[in-house]
């Protein structure tokens, strides 16, 4: 089961009640709290270090050669990550749907230029929060800072697991994979996005839609 998967069970046995914050910024304090218990001080400070962004339709927020300065919360809509190949494809490594988090995460955590694209695949509506700020708060917040640890964890569990995915199983295996866990995805992203991520022809991905329905 996916971690997004995950949180939208705990999301349907948590009230709004629980948390005295603004209707934009309810889901991701939710989120916080189904990856760590912070308290409720820490929580508001943390909180109100995001700035909420309305973001465009293939709208990019890091490009290739930047420095990526922000971490996200996708409360609406989709995000992507993205690299070219040296024959100029494009390579979908990351897909974040609504009620996800990340960034260009290699950038923003060493401050180097940026080897992938991040842009949005739909109109999103997303919490952003500088890595001057996100960094403060590793260093003065404990809870950040474990915080911080667990989603790096997720990171590296999530990679690790792709490459064996992409590795040793089959491309109907990696659809069928990828319809169990975030069904969703075949209903916001376009095919050629799905395909590339999947590493597996477009046309390869309609004939296994196509055997589905």
């Amino acid at each position: 089961m996916s971690w997004r998967t995950k949180f939208r069970r705990f999301l349907d046995v948590q009230t709004q009640s629980e948390v005295l914050v603004e209707p934009e910024w309810t889901n991701l304090s939710l989120l916080l709290n189904s990856i760590f218990s912070f308290t409720d001080d820490d929580k508001e400070e943390i909180l109100g270090k995001f700035t909420k962004l309305d973001v465009g339709k293939n709208q990019i927020l890091v490009r290739a050669g930047d420095v990526c300065e922000q971490f996200y919360f996708v409360n609406r809509g989709c995000l992507r990550t993205y690299f070219l190949t040296s024959t100029g494809q494009e390579r979908t490594r990351l897909i974040l749907p609504t009620f996800s988090i990340g960034t260009a995460l290699t950038s923003f955590i060493s401050g180097s230029k940026s080897f992938e694209v991040l842009d949005s695949i739909e109109k999103s509506t997303v919490l952003a929060i500088s890595h001057v700020s996100f960094y403060d708060l590793v260093d003065r917040l404990p809870s950040w800072r474990t915080f911080y640890q667990k989603i790096l964890e997720m990171a590296y569990i999530f990679q690790n697991t792709r490459i064996e995915h992409l590795v040793s199983y089959s491309a109907a295996e990696r659809f069928e994979l990828l319809r169990r866990e975030n069904p969703e995805l075949l209903q916001v992203v376009p095919g050629w996005i799905l395909a590339s991520y999947l590493d597996i022809a477009p046309e390869t991905l309609s004939r296994l839609r196509g055997f589905r329905t």
